[in-house]
């Protein structure tokens, strides 16, 4: 395994997500653009206030593509701000920068000041990217990582999966059906993959077999149950 740290602006990194060279699909990694207005417009504030953003970590393979493994819902926001895809909050308080005064509440990016726009996309993001390291090694990195972090259940179960049961579940999550029939809140859990771990489990039943789903129950299940591709075209 080999990593490499270093600042990046955040226009950069905008131009690779982009051209698709840094991607938010990593399997470990909850969908992107989960948080709700208020979380987005704070980190917008903190940005523009020059409060620095915690580190983007990603991995890179063979073909030079980065995918996220820790910070999406930042960089996602930012990527989404910067694209006019929301407004700040009305809330928000002005910002006074070398003396001038600025209003930012209920402003899309297009609305903003040069100034401002300038703040954003020339902001400095520490950038850790690993490359070369096996599924194995991405697994203990996440649950390294998160070893002190308030992570659901549903989200731990992530790291106790095999790498054909994680593929599987991301196959069929990204199907339209979940983001027709499911939340934002719901989505920003990952009750799409809960459901999805919950069909297995029920699929797998031998004949007057029952099961629960309680916390034990799942992740027993989990870290044993091996890919049925006849149980992925059911679904499906």
């Amino acid at each position: 395994m080999k990593w490499d740290q270093r600042a990046r602006v955040v226009s950069a990194l905008c131009k690779e997500i982009k051209s698709g060279k840094l991607r938010y699909d990593h399997k470990f990694q909850r969908r992107a653009n989960v948080w709700n207005n208020k979380q987005k417009s704070l980190l917008i504030d903190s940005i523009i206030r020059g409060i620095p953003i915690d580190t983007i970590k990603r991995t890179k393979d063979d073909s030079n593509t980065t995918k996220i493994i820790d910070g999406i819902q930042r960089m996602s926001t930012i990527y989404s701000f910067i694209n006019n895809e929301f407004k700040l909050s009305a809330d928000l308080k002005p910002i006074t920068i070398d003396g001038v005064t600025y209003e930012i509440a209920s402003k899309k990016y297009s609305d903003l000041e040069p100034e401002l726009k300038e703040s954003i996309n020339q902001l400095e993001v520490v950038v850790l990217t690993v490359s070369e390291c096996t599924d194995t090694e991405e697994r203990i990195m996440f649950q390294r990582w998160n070893n002190g972090s308030s992570l659901t259940n549903i989200q731990l179960r992530n790291s106790m999966e095999s790498d054909e049961v994680i593929d599987a579940i991301y196959e069929l999550i990204s199907m339209p059906f979940f983001e027709k029939i499911m939340t934002k809140a719901m989505l920003k859990s990952e009750v799409d993959k809960e459901s999805i771990r919950q069909a297995f489990m029920l699929i797998s039943l031998n004949e007057n077999e029952t099961c629960n789903f309680t916390k034990k129950s799942m992740d027993d299940f989990i870290k044993e149950y091996k890919i049925d591709e006849n149980v992925i075209t059911t679904l499906k």
